[in-house]
């Protein structure tokens, strides 16, 4: 028999030992084939179990092309107030922002606008002193409380963040936000008179500064990584005495006033962004 094996070239240990390396493996490779299997079952388990009880939260967007945390926002801003009735209210300012995240900033919005005299008076407040004059009333005035100056510091919530496709494949990403502060609001109490001519004469009145609170929202549309058009509305409201129109005594009290900005401008964020392989 032992002539037979080596004239075979067969050696009963080797292939014995080889047999049960063979063995071993597959017993290994099946385990862990019923381990992956078990963990992923696990995984895929938990994350069912996740999102039927609302913690497994996705964002809608994963790739944003814009990136605001760690930034300071800087735009130049002009608007109107829409809400002044007797006196054309053009404004010039700035709004100043510093971006925790990616939804939370502490912002800051300061406003001037010029006086314009005579030229500032539109035609309801031309209309009211035409009535009074024709009524024989030369007392009457009408009251032209007008914003001078504003400084309101806010904190800014920006929860919607979106991408539309308007043209071929042009993607425009945008976000909206709101703001809640406080700040200072200065009001410049001019009033019309009747003039010469039948029509309102402006009247230049004193500054007068007043706590305010503000409401606002506005949204962002990223023209690159660093600049966005930017339209913003702001709501102003304060306390002061009731209007006084020239005739009979002056009413007591306090009275809740406000007023209404629209803007538009540009805002520059720095620092720069760092660069992306994919611009969508």
């Amino acid at each position: 028999m032992r002539w037979l094996l080596e004239r075979l070239n067969v050696n009963p240990l080797r292939e014995f030992g080889a047999a049960a390396s063979r063995c071993f493996a597959a017993g290994a490779l099946g385990l862990s084939t019923l381990g992956g299997v078990a963990y992923a079952e696990t995984g895929a388990a938990a994350a069912v179990e996740e999102s039927h009880q609302g913690s497994l939260k996705i964002p809608l967007i994963q790739n944003r092309f814009f990136l605001k945390t760690a930034r300071f926002e800087i735009a130049p801003l002009a608007g109107v107030a829409p809400s002044d009735a007797y006196s054309q209210t053009f404004l010039a300012g700035a709004d100043l922002a510093y971006h925790f995240s990616e939804g939370i900033a502490a912002d800051t919005l300061v406003v001037y606008s010029p006086e314009l005299g005579d030229a500032g008076v539109k035609s309801l407040t031309d209309t009211l002193i035409n009535i009074a004059g024709e009524s024989d009333s030369s007392n009457w005035q009408q009251p032209m409380d007008k914003i001078s100056l504003a400084a309101v510091f806010s904190a800014r919530l920006s929860p919607v963040y979106g991408k539309i496709n308007l043209v071929g494949e042009g993607v425009v990403n945008f976000d909206f936000y709101g703001t809640v502060g406080a700040g200072m609001l200065g009001i410049r109490k001019n009033y019309a008179t009747v003039g010469d001519d039948g029509l309102a004469a402006f009247n230049p009145g004193p500054f007068k500064a007043n706590p305010s609170l503000g409401l606002g929202f506005g949204g962002n549309f990223f023209i690159n990584q660093s600049i966005a058009l930017k339209l913003d509305v702001r709501w102003l409201g304060y306390v002061d005495a009731p209007p006084y129109y020239g005739v009979g005594d002056q009413e007591e009290g306090l009275r809740l006033n406000t007023m209404l900005f629209t803007h538009v401008g540009l805002g520059f964020f720095i620092p720069k962004m760092q660069s992306r392989l994919f611009n969508f």
